[in-house]
């Protein structure tokens, strides 16, 4: 239940993400400034999401 609780909040925050990007797009009409944007957002959430893999292995390992 925890795996596809965890999976449920990383769409929904994707999800939000492309959210604020379509709006910004839409109130900026520039392109460029959304692809920055998500791939900024990405980057955070492949960090986050590399941070917590690391922290579950070293606590199963202790």
């Amino acid at each position: 239940m925890g795996k596809c609780l965890n999976r449920l909040n990383s769409f929904s925050l994707l999800g939000t993400i492309f959210s604020f990007g379509s709006y910004f797009v839409y109130k900026v009409k520039e392109l460029i400034g959304f692809l920055y944007t998500g791939i900024l957002f990405l980057t955070a959430l492949m960090a986050t999401y590399v941070i917590i893999a690391v922290k579950k292995e070293l606590l199963e390992y202790k």
